[in-house]
């Protein structure tokens, strides 16, 4: 499996249907997934650990550390390898994990970008990078619905004929007798520095609004001492149960900001 928390409703489904599920993954995410399933077995792979800074399109990044992320791709591929060759294992879903993937079992890649952006600087270096990692796997998984602005335009593409729409993914149920508030749920994660421009962008946007935010910042091992407007509940990190209870008081829709 592999390491982001939209893997959290599919590997729900898995075991409603007795199938047995092995986690992969690496880092925070690993983290959050095994709290979620402490009696899944975890497989750890080594972290991709990208740099980005704001100073270079991020379409030249992908192609700069294209040798990089090739690496870290054969190491993870190596990891695989080897678990299979000593476990029985029937398939294989990855999330956004390029080298997770077999020639010999059933493979499926779970992912909404399968290009980058129509604005994005050297879009066409990655994006044929992306296709030929793509092409690897069975089957593409999008998490979202056909025609969504969601995604838009970044998983809308002909390339692949294997290609399904899952519908939109969440680890969440609303409580129906919840009684609701009005007020904007934002959480953040990505790479750094786009993860705290997004951050710095959403307080510019509201901090003169009278409307409540409450921001998960997605760094849990985070000391930073920032000082946020009055209209923000700020949380480096929340627990599932915490986060459960704020997501079933919300009234308006919430959305993932992810970078």
């Amino acid at each position: 499996m592999g390491h982001a928390t939209r893997c959290i409703p599919i590997i729900k489904e898995l075991l409603t249907n007795n199938i047995d599920v092995v986690i992969a993954g690496s880092g925070k995410s690993l983290d959050l997934i095994s709290a979620e399933f402490p009696l899944l077995q975890t497989l750890t792979l080594p972290d991709y650990d990208l740099h980005f800074n704001h100073f270079i399109p991020i379409g030249l990044h992908v192609a700069l550390q294209s040798l990089k992320i090739k690496r870290k791709i054969k190491r993870e591929k190596l990891v695989l390898e080897n678990y299979l060759a000593a476990h029985e294992i029937t398939g294989i879903i990855s999330d956004n994990r390029y080298g997770i993937y077999s020639s010999s079992l059933p493979s499926v890649m779970v992912t909404h970008q399968i290009k980058l952006a129509p604005k994005t600087p050297f879009r066409g270096l990655a994006n044929n990078q992306i296709k030929k990692y793509l092409h690897r796997f069975s089957e593409i998984w999008v998490p979202d619905e056909k025609g969504s602005v969601i995604s838009g335009e970044l998983s809308y593409t002909d390339d692949f004929t294997a290609k399904k729409y899952l519908g939109v993914l969440s680890r969440f149920k609303a409580a129906p007798k919840t009684k609701r508030e009005t007020f904007i749920l934002a959480t953040l994660s990505g790479t750094e520095p786009h993860r705290t421009l997004l951050e710095n962008r959403l307080i510019k946007s509201f901090r003169n609004s009278k409307q409540k935010i409450t921001l998960v910042r997605g760094i849990p091992e985070s000391q930073e001492k920032k000082i946020f407007p009055e209209n923000f509940t700020v949380h480096n990190h929340t627990l599932n149960r915490r986060f459960r209870k704020a997501f079933n008081l919300l009234q308006a829709p919430y959305f993932q900001m992810r970078l």
